[in-house]
């Protein structure tokens, strides 16, 4: 018989602004993978559970999982720190101890590195299983490090519980739009089998794997019955399956289960249809969200996006006629890009004309092939891992024709540009929306 673990789970705190917090949905799964083998969880989200004394929380657990994003990780390490000096079993687990393992191990960080998906692996850790048999790890012996295989992805994304968001205040989630509405996020497929050079896979992989619509109208009714207001659809390919999704779109209406919604994910601009888009305004969704990245050919097919300008000025057309709230995400700074280049995607996003755009300097996170090509022929500008994900308007890197003042005069040009014409102005005033840009300093220095 298993031994019953007390484990407790950290998401750590981190520069990154995003105008939204939302739930860990990671740290949720984990957790409710845990309850299912009777073990007890709590959770702790550092950015909305503020002046936690973190030692006296943990003495009273055996296990201690942290899971953590690049700009994050160094939070990581003081939580971890703080476990191993109350000598207590540290798992590591996210995208960067993913790309990076052997860092976290060699700084004697973590006695445990948990790589791509953590649900069974997390289990099998805390059910005792012999650590040179875990798939999925890399973990500490002594002063050796050890690199087991990997882990397979998950096939039977149904057979995961729903994540445990009652261990969670959902209150103390929002958007800088809806302040007063309780938000939550559903994931209904993982994996993404387009190559972009800027996106990193190794938690997800490339294979693409979905929830059946039954499974995913279940959970979608569960979050509303507790409270949820709005739900956003974090998938970063919720619209490839048409058909699955024009089904979980007329269920939610067959059902009743109709709350504000939005793609917050992005959809690809290749996979989207009339039948499609009619569903989905019939099901509740208002917003659509659009991965553009740029507004040259050249830099979308050299950075391997796989779309065509045509299509994406066809999306918005088409999401404009059945009325949705438009976000088109684009990057300055990709690689092979220049003056003209990023001048380009200013002005394609002033043609395009949505409602929100995210310009984001393109960032060489750790495990892409962008931070590859970086490394090889560039220079990489950051020395920490907490200038990652800041937007306060930094470049990261060196390449080509891309030089620091050059992507950063570009960046905050695209975001005056864009939201300082009077028009829009008047719009997010009328709107009374104008408080999402206080999150731009730079508008207005």
């Amino acid at each position: 018989m298993k031994e019953k673990k007390r484990v407790l789970l950290v998401s750590p705190s981190n520069v990154a602004w995003t105008g939204a917090v939302t739930l860990p949905l990671n740290l949720a799964y984990l957790a409710s993978s845990l309850e299912e083998e009777d073990h007890e969880v709590k959770c702790i989200d550092m950015r909305v559970d503020k002046n936690i004394d973190m030692e006296k929380e943990i003495e009273n657990f055996d296990i201690v999982g942290i899971s953590s994003c690049t700009p994050s990780i160094k939070e990581a390490w003081k939580v971890a720190n703080i476990a191993k000096k109350c000598r207590k079993t540290v798992a590591l687990g996210g995208p960067h101890p993913t790309a990076l393992p052997n860092e976290s191990l060699q700084k004697d960080s973590a006695d445990i590195v948990v790589r791509g998906e953590g649900e069974i692996t997390i289990r099998e850790i805390c059910n005792g299983v012999n650590l040179r048999k875990i798939k999925g790890i890399s973990f500490k012996a002594g002063k050796k490090i050890f690199h087991n295989v990997d882990r397979p992805f998950i096939q039977n994304l149904d057979s995961l519980p729903f994540p445990a968001r009652d261990l969670f205040d959902l209150r103390k989630y929002h958007s800088s739009l809806h302040k007063n509405k309780i938000i939550g996020d559903i994931l209904t497929s993982r994996g993404c089998p387009y190559g972009c050079n800027f996106c990193f896979k190794a938690i997800f992989g490339r294979y693409y794997r979905m929830r059946s619509p039954e499974n995913v109208i279940k959970e979608w009714k569960q979050m509303i019955e507790m409270g949820i207001e709005e739900i956003g659809i974090l998938d970063d390919n919720f619209t490839v399956d048409k058909e699955r999704a024009i089904k979980i779109c007329n269920e939610i209406k067959k059902q009743k289960l109709i709350v504000d919604w939005s793609a917050v994910g992005g959809i690809r601009v290749d996979s989207i249809s009339k039948e499609l888009f009619t569903a989905m305004k019939n099901a509740g969704c208002y917003r659509v969200a659009f991965g553009a990245e740029s507004g040259s050919q050249n830099i979308l097919d050299k950075n391997c996006k796989g779309t065509k300008l045509e299509q994406i000025r066809d999306a918005v057309k088409l999401a404009k006629e059945f009325g949705f709230e438009i976000t088109l995400f684009f990057m300055i700074g990709n690689l092979y890009e220049n003056r003209e280049t990023m001048q380009k995607t200013i002005d394609f996003a002033k043609e395009l004309d949505p409602d929100f755009v995210q310009f984001t300097i393109a960032t060489p996170y750790p495990g892409t092939a962008l931070y590859e090509i970086v490394k090889r022929e560039g220079k990489l500008l950051v020395k920490d891992w907490e200038e990652y994900g800041s937007y306060e308007g930094k470049a990261y890197f060196e390449h080509g024709e891309l030089n620091k003042e050059l992507v950063e005069g570009m960046y905050r040009k695209a975001y005056r540009d864009f939201y300082l014409r009077p028009r829009m102005v008047l719009k997010y005033i009328k709107n009374h929306k104008f408080e999402i840009l206080k999150g731009f300093r730079f508008l207005t220095s």
